[in-house]
């Protein structure tokens, strides 16, 4: 978007390098400098892009086993297979007193790299099973990277729903399934970036709308079918006002799965004859990049909610203020080179450390508390500790400076961990959604790769009813065959309770085939310089300039809404 008096630093090009990763230039702008300046981190090697992959590397929300934990040996749910160097406790356990992890601490030698004696220390350290916030989960087993959910089944980034099956960045989320990125809705349905929504199914980027079907881009919309681009409307069909009896029947057809296989091809040809908005957000001020929520100032950031002042930052939770090169880091401050991580300021190359945190250097799931630590792998309401030894607060301070100095000879200060300290290939990572690579890529540019078991064959090839009327209670029971991909998957009791509620067939594919057809629909975490095709004026947008649609800026995109 223009420059102006608030961005003009966001945008203004002070340099450009070549990434040493991937060898394609990128550019430093007047705030990432200052900003760098800020922090005492040097300015990047390499690309925006090879840099969230790195991250991103470390992260594994949806690929769940079953294994036993290290100390007391009984069953539990992970996201780490049993494969791992380092114990796996149950959650339970990992945070209470039965260890302290101060007691795998170590000298810090001068005479190798940092990296290198982070990885000795994280191979003997215990970690959580899993990254949720298990006082306040409450019959919600199966759930990662969330927290303060109650009867939640497969919910990924997600928090505070009741109720809810098979979503991802779900928020206040009521008895809904197969959602992604929605906030403050209920009785919803394969909707995506939805807000304040209910009774809804089939929607994507809408806002404020009920009992409505089929929608793209709409606001304040009630009982309205395959519309696209619409404010404050009832009863409209196709953009054009309809009969409500008309209206019904069609509702009427989504028990079929033909039927809505057929509404759904239909949707997705009559949205092409509509221009697409050049950023999708909500009550957004300043920005680039897309599927922002309240957010000002936030350059190339996506996914986030309620961030300001901010550069590369994606899916960025709660309050969040001064973030750069973050992915899954919020309600903080200061925030920079770190994934999964927040709820505290001052943070540099830090990994699921979260809660009360502060002053944290290199840090990996350090948590509830902890403040002044370098390098430390598994601490809770520590402060002052290096490799999780524990100094006094002088002797710390003296000793960090020192090591700063020595990983800038090196050349770590500035990058985080490098891929060999992942716990996870490739393919089975956060990476994998939103910088895809073939095997081939992936083992060519160092990242593990792992080959997944073939699929156990079904002794029964049956799909799900095609009709909900054929359903009956005892599909509970069965294991079902994914027509995608084979896998076998079950309707879990709550989720029949919702589909016949909300009169809509059940699915016919797997949670993760469904989860990547979602993710598919949505637009990359990339930046296009483009026009507008309708007034030519200059502006950014996640759609590239070949999209087949048009793409309009916000001026002329609002004066074509309904």
């Amino acid at each position: 978007m223009p420059p102006n008096s608030s961005s003009d630093s966001f945008l203004r090009v002070v340099s450009r390098s070549n990434c040493s990763e991937c060898a394609d230039s990128f550019e430093l702008t007047e705030w990432e400098r200052g900003f760098l300046k800020k922090v005492d981190l040097p300015e990047p090697k390499r690309c925006p892009r090879c840099r969230s992959r790195r991250r991103l590397l470390h992260l594994n929300q949806l690929n769940l086993t079953k294994r036993v934990c290290s100390a007391t040996g009984k069953g539990i749910i992970s996201h780490f297979s049993e494969n791992v160097r380092h114990p796996v406790y149950d959650v339970a356990y990992w945070h209470s007193d039965a260890f302290d992890g101060r007691s795998y601490g170590r000298e810090v030698d001068f005479s190798r790299g940092f990296f290198e004696q982070i990885e000795e220390l994280k191979n003997v350290v215990p970690y959580p099973a899993l990254h949720v916030d298990y006082l306040k989960n409450e019959n919600s087993l199966y759930v990662n990277y969330a927290g303060a959910q109650k009867n939640c089944y497969f919910t990924f980034n997600a928090g505070n729903n009741f109720d809810c099956l098979y979503g991802y960045g779900l928020e206040d989320a009521r008895s809904s399934m197969d959602c992604m990125r929605v906030q403050r809705s209920e009785l919803c349905y394969e909707t995506v970036d939805c807000v304040n929504c209910y009774q809804c199914a089939f929607l994507s980027q809408s806002e404020n709308c009920s009992d409505s079907y089929l929608l793209h881009n709409c606001i304040g919309c009630r009982n309205c079918f395959m519309c696209v681009n619409l404010r404050q409307k009832e009863f409209y069909l196709r953009n054009q006002p309809v009969a409500p009896e008309v209206y019904h029947a069609l509702v009427r057809k989504l028990t079929s799965c033909a039927e809505i296989e057929i509404l759904r091809s239909e949707m997705s040809e009559f949205r092409k004859t509509f221009p697409e908005r050049c950023i999708h957000g909500v009550r957004i001020e300043d920005v680039s990049g897309n599927y922002l929520v309240e957010c000002r100032n936030a350059y190339n950031c996506f996914d986030s909610h309620d961030l300001w002042d901010a550069m590369y930052a994606s899916q960025s939770f709660a309050t969040s203020r001064d973030l750069f090169d973050c992915d899954e880091c919020g309600e903080g401050e200061l925030i920079s080179s770190s994934a999964n991580s927040g709820g505290g300021s001052n943070l540099r190359g830090c990994f699921a450390s979260y809660s009360q945190v502060q002053d944290l250097d290199y840090c990996i799931y350090c948590v509830n508390g902890c403040a002044h630590l370098f390098g430390c792998v598994g601490l809770k309401r520590n402060e002052y500790c290096i490799l999780n030894k524990q100094y006094q607060r002088a002797e710390y301070e003296e000793l960090v400076p020192k090591i700063v100095a020595h990983m800038k000879g090196t050349g770590e200060w500035g990058e985080f961990f490098p891929p060999k300290l992942s716990d996870f290939p490739y393919n089975l990572s956060q990476a994998q959604m939103h910088h895809p690579l073939t095997r081939e890529q992936a083992l060519r540019l160092g990242f593990r790769w792992e080959d997944e078991v073939e699929l156990q064959a079904l002794t029964d090839k049956r799909t799900a009813p095609a009709e909900l009327s054929e359903t009956s209670d005892m599909i509970i029971k069965e294991s079902i065959a994914c027509r995608a991909c084979g896998r076998g998957y079950r309707i879990q009791k709550l989720e029949l309770v919702l589909h016949r509620q909300m009169g809509i067939a059940l699915p016919r594919e797997c949670f993760l085939c469904r989860h990547r057809a979602r993710q598919q629909s949505r637009t990359r975490r990339q930046i296009f310089d483009r026009a507008c095709d309708h007034c030519a004026a200059a502006i950014q947008s996640a759609y590239p300039p070949n999209y087949a649609q048009p793409v309009y800026c916000e001026a002329c995109f609002a004066a074509a809404a309904d």
